[in-house]
């Protein structure tokens, strides 16, 4: 089914950028790790370490749609969009974080790379949710 190949790959597109995401976050605590204050680099690493963990579990979810039937995989389709959007808000909670506590009011590093849009879950939302 095309339309299911088509989301999948929207999927990938939209991992790919959260990865970058993560990675980013990852960089900004280490180039600031002298400048940032111990409690703040903790709350850092853990926001990244659940970032981490909900997004493996994303892919756990994406991974049941890759193996479902073409006639299936709209079923699961509503639970992987309601997980991509909690996903992005996290995503968004911790760019927040990170700008909000950067040294010397510098947020740059905070804006330095967008949230990525997950315009291909968000049009398709279940009502409801």
């Amino acid at each position: 089914m095309e339309e299911k190949k088509s989301f999948l790959e929207q999927i990938a597109d939209q991992l790919n950028k959260w990865d970058k995401q993560i990675e980013d976050f990852t960089e900004t605590v280490l180039k600031k790790k002298d400048e940032i204050r111990e409690d703040v680099k903790t709350e850092y690493n853990k926001r990244i370490d659940d970032l981490k963990v909900k997004k493996d579990e994303f892919v756990t979810k994406v991974d049941e749609i890759k193996k479902s039937s073409d006639s299936a995989w709209t079923s699961l389709k509503s639970g992987i969009e309601k997980a991509a959007s909690e996903l992005k808000n996290s995503f968004v909670e911790a760019k927040n974080q990170f700008s909000k506590d950067e040294p010397d009011g510098d947020s740059s590093t905070g804006s330095s790379t967008e949230i990525p849009s997950d315009s291909s879950t968000q049009d398709n939302k279940p009502e409801g949710n």
